[in-house]
């Protein structure tokens, strides 16, 4: 019986998957200084001796180094993209980036205002009246305060109920995703489209990022009838994931932070969404299941 795993990782606008997040380690002077092992626009050789180190140190397990210097790119990987079974990090290793998606949501945001789809001064409650944001305060929050973090609101809603600012917004710097879910909301109802798909448009395609995404990698699982199946739910963001996957019995939630694993046999053959309640579309999947020959 072949067993099969996956990782998938739960999160909003803020859950961009793409490159590693780690803590400075080493002055940007010798990072790029001149050595007679290299060039002067890559990383010297007494930072790539130390890299190992370092993430070691740090409790880093993995990293992805990239320098990009005109036509010029530099990348490679160090430490490990897994743990159990150990895998290598390579420069084609997909990395969790968390919150750094918020500003590449921010440029896909600010390429519909040019194509006149959003107005960064309409009110997100002109688009999308949703009943939680309907307060005097939080109907007038426009999309230009979300990209600058001049809300009002906090992060995370730390129990259900309404939108509501803490202070006047566009007085005071308050950093929020839950801001940036709303618009993510709005940017699916003004375009009809998942937030996956706009981001692709947008962003992705573009710029020929093909090995970045906002949703589960892969999105789709394929196995035989009758393998083991773990899947692993990680949450990254948001307050609570409630997540199903279609036909074998499994619903569970997911909290930031924390981590959900279920094994199971796949036993029907057919496909089976994936799906966590509170973001689809933009977080499901499939699980295919084909019949075993």
């Amino acid at each position: 019986m072949h067993v099969t795993r996956r990782r998938f990782m739960l999160g909003t606008a803020g859950a961009f998957i793409s490159a590693a997040q780690a803590r400075a380690a080493w002055p940007v002077q010798a990072m790029l200084s001149p050595d007679k092992d290299g060039p002067g626009w890559a990383p010297n050789a007494a930072l790539l001796r130390q890299l190992p180190r370092l993430l070691e140190l740090a409790s880093v397990p993995g990293l992805g180094l990239g320098v990009v210097e005109g036509p010029r790119v530099w990348t490679r990987g160090f430490g490990r993209a897994v743990e159990d079974p150990a895998q290598p990090a390579s420069d084609d290793t997909v990395f969790e980036a968390a919150s750094l998606g918020k500003p590449i949501f921010a440029y896909a945001v600010l390429r519909l205002v040019d194509a006149k789809v959003l107005d960064l001064d309409k009110a997100l409650y002109h688009y999308l009246p949703i009943p939680e944001a309907s307060s005097a305060r939080m109907s007038r929050v426009t999309v230009r305060q979300v990209l600058s973090h001049m809300t009002g609101l906090p992060n995370w809603r730390q129990l259900a109920g309404p939108l509501e600012p803490a202070e006047e917004p566009g007085k005071k710097f308050s950093y929020s995703g839950e801001a940036y879910f709303y618009l993510q909301r709005v940017v699916e109802a003004v375009t009809g489209k998942p937030f996956s798909r706009v981001m692709q448009e947008q962003v992705f395609e573009p710029f020929e990022m093909k090995q970045s995404s906002y949703v589960w990698l892969p999105s789709q699982i394929i196995v035989n009838e009758g393998d083991e199946v773990t899947l692993e739910f990680v949450g990254i963001n948001g307050s609570a994931h409630p997540t199903t996957i279609e036909a074998f019995g499994k619903t569970f939630t997911v909290t930031r932070g924390g981590a959900h694993r279920v094994t199971f046999v796949a036993d029907k053959v057919g496909i089976f969404g994936i799906t966590c309640g509170t973001h689809k579309p933009s977080m499901s999947g499939e699980l295919i299941v084909m019949p075993r020959r």
